[in-house]
């Protein structure tokens, strides 16, 4: 779920297009929020499963909305000329597979697409804080755990020439680490964020 300290960086920021990778749940919390605090600002939004996309078609939701099923890497791809016309995108990227067994975890992928951009805001969730004992998400690769943190996105950052992070002082739902990254814009509020450097 969607931070809220999100609404006011939008807003500051004047964010005019919003991207969410892994919708969760049926009809996307995360979704909503953005929907009731921005009416107008386009979503695009991408899910794996099927379920989750027709039940959000069904609902007969304003054509501000671009939903599709599939692999988030590939949405991006897909989009992202279209969302590099926009002043300031804003992605939010919460894309990992808790319907099966398999541990695919395309955040690296995803992250690829984006730090082309020559600006955007990025709010990775379920990430880990470095010294607050906020919940964080792992994935398993041949049977090492690899936990959701700055060293494991840290390759991306620096050759993107993004210096910093920004996790929120406060954890989202459940007790969840959300971090936040600026790429060609400088942003940090100190009521917000604890910076921690990329290098």
């Amino acid at each position: 779920m969607i931070h809220d300290y999100t609404k006011s960086i939008i807003k500051e920021l004047n964010c005019d297009v919003w991207v969410e990778t892994g919708i969760g749940g049926f009809t996307g919390g995360s979704r909503e929020k953005i929907h009731n605090w921005f009416p107008e600002i386009i979503q695009y939004e991408v899910d794996v499963l099927q379920k989750t996309i027709d039940n959000l078609m069904s609902m007969n939701l304003p054509k501000k909305f671009i939903f599709e099923q599939g692999n988030s890497p590939e949405f991006l791809k897909k989009h992202i000329n279209d969302i590099s016309n926009y002043n300031l995108p804003i992605f939010f990227l919460d894309a990992h597979n808790d319907y099966d067994n398999t541990d695919y975890w395309p955040l690296r992928e995803e992250l690829k697409v984006i730090l082309d951009l020559p600006k955007c805001v990025i709010v990775i969730d379920d990430f880990k804080h470095p010294f607050k004992n906020f919940k964080f998400d792992s994935y398993t690769v041949d049977g090492m755990v690899i936990p959701n943190d700055l060293d494991n996105i840290k390759d991306l950052l620096k050759q993107a020439k993004v210096k910093s992070v920004y996790h929120c002082k406060e954890s989202a739902m459940n007790n969840m680490g959300v971090v936040f990254l600026f790429k060609g814009i400088v942003y940090n509020n100190d009521n917000f964020f604890d910076e921690e450097s990329v290098n």
